[in-house]
């Protein structure tokens, strides 16, 4: 839950910087990164540009945005999971293309499950590059998530 007030999104989301950050990138809608955002800037004021441990990270959502059309345009519906208490889970697809999202927002490690035939299909997971057939019992850290990709 946002600490709002600060006007920062490390002092609006804490540990859930990430996570929350993934979702900007992959829900309907426009990607932005703020001014120094991707420079780990968490205050107000002069901008020390020095910090770069976030660039990957911001380079890896805006290139996950910018090579996949169903993150940028394509249809949205909500997965259900059993624990949407704390998981919100999604998918995109457009044309051939799908990317599922994972995204955990507690505090808790998560082990996620979906009932669903399209996880029935060879997957690739976009931060690590794992592969499988079919997806299972989602291991999810604290404000973890997973992105998974898969052309037919």
């Amino acid at each position: 839950r946002p600490r709002h007030g600060k006007g920062n999104i490390y002092f609006n989301y804490g540990e859930g910087m990430k996570v929350a950050n993934l979702l900007f990138a992959t829900l309907p809608g426009k990607y932005m990164i703020y001014n120094a955002q991707d420079a780990n800037h968490r205050g107000r004021g002069k901008i020390e540009w020095g910090d770069h441990s976030m660039y990957p990270f911001y380079r890896s959502l805006l290139k996950l945005h910018r090579n996949h059309p169903a993150v940028y345009k394509g249809s949205f519906y909500k997965l259900r999971t059993n624990v949407d208490d704390s998981v919100f889970a999604f998918a995109r697809e457009f044309g051939n293309e799908k990317v599922l999202v994972f995204t955990n927002l507690s505090g808790e490690n998560k082990i996620v499950q979906i009932e669903s035939r399209i996880l029935e299909q060879e997957w690739e997971e976009y931060f690590t590059g794992d592969k499988g057939r079919g997806l299972n019992d989602i291991g999810l850290t604290p404000f973890g998530y997973k992105v998974y990709v898969s052309r037919d």
